[in-house]
């Protein structure tokens, strides 16, 4: 089993999150454990992909005044799920991947 963690600014319907939604409800649940973490904590999405078996975390990003307290809760969440693979979509995530 291939364990994947995804990174992503919100779940709210846009290109990238839409993307993503399709992306992990159409991945081999039986080859992909797939986590998505998103830094902020609501989305239309959110339902939609826990409804397909995907579990989905958000990490309540609340603007920069607490950002070292989002960067370790994120830091937390990616190692919990023991990924082999971290995915990040878009410049923040990618940045905080890095």
């Amino acid at each position: 089993m291939i364990r994947i963690t995804f990174l992503v600014h919100s779940l709210r319907l846009g290109g990238t999150e839409v993307q993503l939604s399709a992306l992990v409800r159409g991945l081999d649940r039986r080859e992909f454990a797939s986590t998505v973490v998103s830094f902020q904590d609501d989305g239309e999405l959110i339902g939609e992909i826990r409804d397909a078996g995907v579990s989905v975390v958000t990490v309540g990003m609340r603007g920069r005044r607490n950002l070292v307290g989002f960067l370790l809760r994120v830091a937390r969440t990616v190692r919990d799920s023991r990924p082999d693979l971290v995915y990040s979509y878009l410049d923040f995530p990618n940045a905080v991947a890095a």
